[in-house]
């Protein structure tokens, strides 16, 4: 995230959470973030996943941010596991479940993501409809799960709302600038079209397994 976050460092403000499992290092972590850890997750090795945990989480952050500065959050931007946290984030939003962000999220970055959005607040039903706020989908040609995140835009997604930027990276984010350049301009042009407010707080989940 650093490039994206030293383009955009000026206009929004970034905030990172870590998820709550313990984790070894996961795809692509290694060698380049050797010694970074510890390294987390989002969801549980084994056993069944245990989104509420999760959420309590970030609704804590969530809400010691907004309370910190009154601002609110506008966006999310989730990868891999992170991802498929922030469709299951941004799902609930829409149905007015889940965490009160303040302001209230406008758009959500979905990088690498894995189906299908994981949530904790809705019924069979309600996990059955689309995500219709605006979301930029980012995928690695050679990313192993690259039909993962493809699927998550097309089945979880509601089209129209989607924009999709495909890269020739594996499952990470880009290292080129011109490419970090194209998704800094995506997200200033989201934030644009759904939010003519001021300067305010982009929510950013760090990426994880």
């Amino acid at each position: 995230m650093i490039r994206i976050h030293r383009i955009l460092s000026s206009e929004f403000e970034f905030v990172y959470l870590d998820a709550p499992f313990p984790s070894g290092p996961g795809p692509d972590v290694l060698p380049t973030f050797d010694g970074c850890g510890p390294y987390f997750r989002w969801t549980q090795d084994v056993g069944p996943e245990t989104p509420e945990r999760t959420k309590a989480i970030l609704a804590r952050s969530a809400k010691e941010q907004i309370a910190k500065d009154g601002r609110g959050f506008v966006g999310i931007l989730g990868f891999s596991q992170g991802a498929r946290m922030a469709a299951g984030l941004l799902l609930e939003h829409q149905l007015g479940k889940g965490i009160d962000w303040g302001v209230g999220l406008r758009f959500g970055v979905l990088c690498n993501g894995i189906t299908a959005p994981l949530t904790s607040h809705l019924s069979k039903e309600e996990n059955a409809l689309q995500v219709t706020i605006p979301t930029l989908h980012l995928v690695g040609l050679t990313d192993p799960w690259r039909e993962e995140s493809r699927k998550l835009r097309s089945v979880h997604c509601q089209q129209e709302q989607t924009t999709l930027l495909e890269f020739d990276v594996g499952h990470r984010l880009p290292l080129l600038p011109q490419d970090n350049l194209k998704i800094a301009a995506w997200i200033r042009s989201m934030y644009r079209e759904t939010s003519p407010i001021g300067q305010v707080t982009l929510n950013v989940s760090p990426y994880l397994t």
